[in-house]
């Protein structure tokens, strides 16, 4: 589980920037996430309340699919509940509802989006979230090793992982590898040891 998680890592931070520069998913607010998918947060989001009961799974499902640049319909909501389980546990109710106010609110604008999140000082979370969905995994404060949470959807328990970049450690949780959207958007690779298709499929990458 350790040499994952530092591939993961590593592999993130090594190919991702020239990875996105490649892909149908390059926009504006690209520039803005980017250094979040490079690489991990060197520090936990501070420990915070569960999302607030009534925001259901679709809302959320929306504003994944505004902050990542991928279509609602190709995300996939059982990774979904995953990944708002996990996120809720490093963003308060508040902080939440800060969030998803400029992402969720009509007539959305994706222009202006970056602004909007750096103007409320939300960059950060944004960040921390579209991390998640294109990495699969998060910087989580190491109290929560024994949260439920973290037993039922982090892979091992948080681990501590070694940040190749900065050498900071953290306790990390995976929470997918081979669904993360990193995957999604490098067409011409797949994760390792998973078969991409019959010999010469990388020839015509979807």
């Amino acid at each position: 589980m350790q040499d994952l998680l530092n591939y993961n890592l590593l592999e993130t931070d090594m190919r991702l920037d020239k990875i996105l520069a490649l892909t149908k998913y390059r926009r504006t607010r690209r520039n803005l996430l980017s250094s979040a998918l490079g690489v991990f947060a060197s520090t936990a989001l501070p420990l915070g309340s569960v999302l607030a009961a009534k925001e259901d799974d679709q809302q959320f499902l929306l504003l994944s699919s505004r902050l990542t640049g991928v279509e609602l319909a190709k995300l996939n909501p059982a990774l979904g509940k995953k990944i708002k389980a996990v996120f809720s546990l490093s963003l308060s109710d508040e902080a939440w509802m800060q969030l998803r106010e400029p992402i969720l609110t009509e007539p959305f604008d994706d222009a202006t989006l970056a602004d909007k999140l750096a103007r409320l000082g939300l960059t950060t979370q944004a960040q921390a979230l579209a991390n998640l969905w294109y990495v699969g995994s998060v910087s989580l404060d190491a109290r929560l090793a024994n949260d439920a949470t973290v037993k039922a959807y982090c892979q091992g328990g948080l681990q501590e992982v070694k940040d190749p970049v900065t050498g900071v450690i953290s306790s990390v949780c995976l929470v997918t590898y081979d669904e993360a959207l990193v995957w999604t958007a490098c067409t011409f690779t797949k994760p390792p040891a998973n078969c991409g298709g019959a010999f010469g499929y990388w020839q015509n990458p979807a």
